[in-house]
């Protein structure tokens, strides 16, 4: 069961793509305080994984950013949850290089996904040991449905009547 404090808003978040580039999707689900619950997906038809895992992150945020108090992003991105507790801080030091010097890869995206209000460092959690298993799940099919289409979607329901649990 995903448990939050009556301000908190929840973000499920995931990306895919078929070939490493190829064509690739996200989807998130957000839940606000006020348990409206809205699935969002998109689509790129040349692009890899970690571009639709920050991709899906990013148009989550964007998609409650009008809603006010903390907000926890479950992922199952290694390198979304790594990019911004940990290395992003860092790459802004350095005028955007890498330890090593280099460019930043998606540099764009972790400009946005950066400037985005959302809690840290506590404001992400690993999603399969902690998300439940129905939001993963919806999370997981919107990617490669998103894959298929060429313009993001969305689908808005209204609050929900309980918890979210398994």
């Amino acid at each position: 069961m995903a448990s939050r404090g009556a301000d908190r808003s929840i973000v499920f978040t995931d990306g895919a793509s078929k070939g490493n580039p190829g064509a690739g999707g996200w989807g998130a689900i957000t839940i606000t305080p006020d348990d409206m619950v809205t699935e969002i997906g998109g689509a790129s038809p040349h692009t890899t994984n970690n571009k639709m895992e920050l991709s899906g992150a990013i148009a989550a945020l964007e998609a409650i950013a009008d809603v006010a108090g903390p907000v926890t992003i479950y992922t199952d991105s290694t390198y979304l949850i790594q990019g911004i507790t940990q290395w992003v801080w860092a790459w802004r030091k350095r005028g955007w290089r890498t330890a090593t010097g280099g460019d930043v890869l998606n540099r764009d995206l972790w400009e946005r996904l950066s400037a985005l209000p959302w809690e840290q460092p506590s404001g992400q959690r690993w999603a399969p040991a902690s998300a439940p298993r129905l939001v993963r799940s919806s999370a997981r099919l919107w990617a490669p449905k998103s894959a298929r289409r060429s313009a993001p979607a969305s689908r808005a329901r209204q609050p929900s009547s309980g918890s979210v649990s398994d």
